[in-house]
């Protein structure tokens, strides 16, 4: 599972000078510096699963390989730019076609309507999971963080030429669209200083990681949260593994395009996300990968990790209680993850 890369902001303020005409594409879509940090990412993924472990064949198959994406463009066009690294030598394409694209071989990307999504998108359509999120918000802890950071408040409200409302929205909302235009090394505008920014960040990362179920404000983290956002994906990877194992499928690599919610939810579950992900946001297209192996007629399981911090993929299994190594039963990781896995809409 990754997280789509960077992208347009999803809503600007009245005076940002960088609006939707300025980028050229809609907001929340894709940027050229997303598609090249798929692209790389798929290099990457090549590397590990086509050249060193030769699990999967350098030509496409659809017998080896599928490929699910969130409705989003933003997710699919990230799952193109990833396939277009991990097949780089893939003979299926036309290569005597002027002006094909050089060793391109389009890849079948699937996905299911946003609203039916509860794979990738539970946390965006679940009643349950927004009732939770809302109960979150209204505790009297959180309201005093929000109370705290007053400052910020006034600043954009001065500033943004939009009426504040003084939720946390406000914050996650201007925290993105300034983390976009500053990866894109854009001139910030002169009130948004040094200091102003670090606390945005700050009071961002605290409230976001609060919101998907993650321990603070005076409560523990929520397994309930994790089962809702994460838990139908975590299920449909045991599915996976499971009819591999049964002989009923010959897939050997399944890839998710999705959003950061999805990854920072896992890693909230297995109790790694701060140290691995850190607070806050995931990078743009951070992955997860779920490997199966087999020795001895025993089946295991290796999780990993690639974000920014790492220079390739970082396993984290033996950071879990009962995990000895990186290489854990898979009986184990099934009784570990058995509180956050969902299957019943």
């Amino acid at each position: 599972i990754w997280r789509h890369g960077l992208r347009t902001p999803i809503g600007t303020y009245a005076n940002d000078p960088y609006d939707e005409a300025f980028f050229g594409v809609p907001e929340g879509e894709l940027l050229p510096k997303g598609m090249e940090q798929h692209f790389v990412r798929g290099q990457q993924l090549r590397k590990r699963y086509v050249e060193e472990l030769m699990l999967v064949g350098e030509k496409y198959s659809r017998y080896e390989t599928t490929v699910r994406s969130a409705d989003f463009p933003r997710c699919s066009q990230s799952a193109l730019a990833s396939l277009a690294g991990f097949y780089a030598g893939s003979p299926t394409y036309p290569s005597d076609v002027p002006n094909w694209p050089s060793s391109w071989t389009p890849i079948p990307i699937h996905t299911v309507p946003h609203d039916e999504d509860y794979i990738l998108e539970a946390f965006d359509i679940c009643p349950r999971m927004f009732k939770l999120e809302a109960d979150r918000m209204q505790r009297q802890e959180f309201q005093n963080f929000l109370a705290s950071n007053w400052p910020l408040f006034h600043t954009i409200n001065v500033n943004s030429g939009d009426p504040v409302d003084y939720s946390f929205g406000a914050i996650a909302g201007m925290y993105q669209s300034l983390t976009i235009e500053k990866e894109c090394n854009l001139t910030l505008p002169d009130w948004v200083t040094d200091d102003f920014y670090r606390d945005l960040e700050a009071a961002n990362n605290a409230g976001y990681d609060y919101c998907l179920g993650e321990v603070g404000f005076g409560l523990p983290m929520d397994p309930e949260m994790t089962k809702l956002i994460s838990g139908f994906l975590l299920n449909d990877w045991m599915d996976n593994i499971a009819a591999v194992i049964n002989s009923t499928s010959t897939l050997k690599y399944y890839a998710y395009s999705g959003h950061d919610k999805m990854l920072n939810s896992m890693m909230i579950g297995f109790g790694v996300k701060g140290e691995l992900i850190g607070p806050g946001n995931a990078d743009y297209a951070s992955t997860i990968a779920c490997e199966l192996w087999k020795n001895d007629q025993q089946y295991f399981v290796k999780y990993e990790v690639n974000v920014p911090q790492f220079s390739s993929f970082h396993f984290f299994l033996s950071k879990l209680p009962g995990c000895d190594s990186d290489l854990c039963p898979l009986s184990d990781i099934q009784k570990f993850i058995q509180h956050f896995i969902a299957n019943d809409v």
